[in-house]
């Protein structure tokens, strides 16, 4: 919608506006959930968002114009029909994130590998992942009237290629590392969840501030928007590893905010790098497709990595603490944390400086993909760099 509301010299400024937007929206958000989580149970965090999905639906209804987006020119009058969307890409595409994530998600769980419902899931995306591919292909070779949901074409592009990995290396450090560090306070510091989230903080508010910092950069091509996002990769990398030498006895760790406000001004200069490449990478054809599969695999790189680094950090926990706790209490500490406090005090030191280990564990994991980003940013790269005039 963006490129259709404002014109291409305004990019940068509205981009950067909706990027600060998102990402304030994403990073509060463990402070609102603690709190209603604290007053009022979890489900009303699902709750909340059916009003406030309705009036944010109501608001586009009555601000947009009702020709949006052909507003001012001559266009066919036929209305498009459902037979142009693309359901069997889309089914299969979805299949294949289902089974994908499900499958990391049940490892998490199990705590292991080897077990039916975690490869059988797991075989079956890999199985699955070639049907969408050549179901694409095929609508390449032989166009017809169905809109593809992912072109055959983006596998064929170098550079978009790049910025759709870039995206999933993005969101494999955004959403694992909003999700690790909140609960490694109310773990192992003892937080409360608004309190943890209150901590998240200096990761939230400075990843707005450094995607407005990279877009007043931006204007009249003086920064390559690729610069920003290896920059801001790099930056990711140092701030994971600075939280990840955090001493396993010092749970509340003085220096986590501060690499954590590095990590997030990295997080903020890669969320509009990304936002103003896919405008001037893509094609105009391929903006909606581009867009939606750039927050697509954004979600997924999150929902992936957060599969991932639960999994090996449990497996952590139980492994260091089968010969501390009996499997009952390591049972009940899966089940529910706070069974923690019903430890002896010696013991609720071992197993929250255990669970400090872990948490340093799953950082290490994140700082790969980290590195990941700065590797598929560069298959961006040309030699006259996409800049906005």
């Amino acid at each position: 919608m963006l490129t259709e509301l404002v014109s291409p010299q305004r990019y940068a400024l509205y981009a950067a506006a909706a990027v600060c937007i998102v990402a304030l929206a994403n990073m509060i958000g463990p402070v609102f959930g603690g709190l209603i989580t604290a007053k009022a149970g979890w489900r009303w965090v699902f709750f909340l968002n059916i009003p406030f999905g309705v009036i944010a639906g109501a608001l586009l209804l009555c601000v947009l114009p009702s020709d949006f987006p052909d507003q001012g020119r001559i266009v066919s009058t036929r209305p498009r029909c459902l037979r142009h969307m693309d359901f069997v890409g889309s089914f299969l595409v979805l299949a294949t994130v289902v089974l994908f994530i499900t499958g990391l998600e049940r490892a998490a769980t199990l705590l292991t590998w080897t077990s039916p419902e975690v490869y059988g899931p797991l075989s079956g995306s890999a199985a699955t992942l070639l049907a969408p591919l050549g179901y694409q292909y095929k609508q390449w070779i032989h166009p017809s009237f169905v809109e593809p949901v992912f072109p055959w074409w983006f596998c064929n592009d170098r550079k978009i290629l790049g910025l759709l990995l870039s995206s999933f290396m993005a969101g494999a450090v955004i959403i694992p590392f909003a999700y690790v560090i909140p609960l490694r306070y109310q773990i192992a510091a003892g937080s409360d969840p608004l309190e943890a989230g209150v901590r998240l903080l200096p990761f939230s508010l400075t990843a707005p501030f450094g995607s407005l910092l990279v877009a007043c950069s931006f204007k009249e091509g003086r920064f390559a928007p690729l610069y920003a996002m290896i920059l801001g990769s790099i930056f990711q990398v140092f701030g994971i590893l600075g939280a990840s030498r955090g001493p396993a006895d010092k749970p509340d760790w003085y220096g986590l905010p501060g690499v954590s406000l590095v990590t997030g001004l990295g997080v903020g200069f890669c969320l509009c790098a990304a936002t103003i490449l896919t405008l001037l990478v893509m094609e105009h054809r391929d903006l909606s497709i581009g867009t939606a599969a750039t927050i697509q695999f954004r979600l997924l790189g999150g929902a992936t990595v957060v599969s991932i680094v639960t999994a090996v950090g449990n497996s952590h926990v139980k492994k260091a603490l089968a010969g501390t706790l009996t499997p009952k209490q390591i049972t009940d500490l899966f089940e529910s944390t706070e069974s923690i406090k019903m430890l002896p005090l010696e013991l609720q030191t071992v197993v929250k400086r255990v669970f400090v280990e872990s948490f340093n564990l799953q950082l290490l994991v994140m700082i790969g993909f980290a590195v990941g980003g700065v590797v598929t940013a560069l298959l961006i790269w040309k030699r006259h760099q996409y800049r906005m005039m």
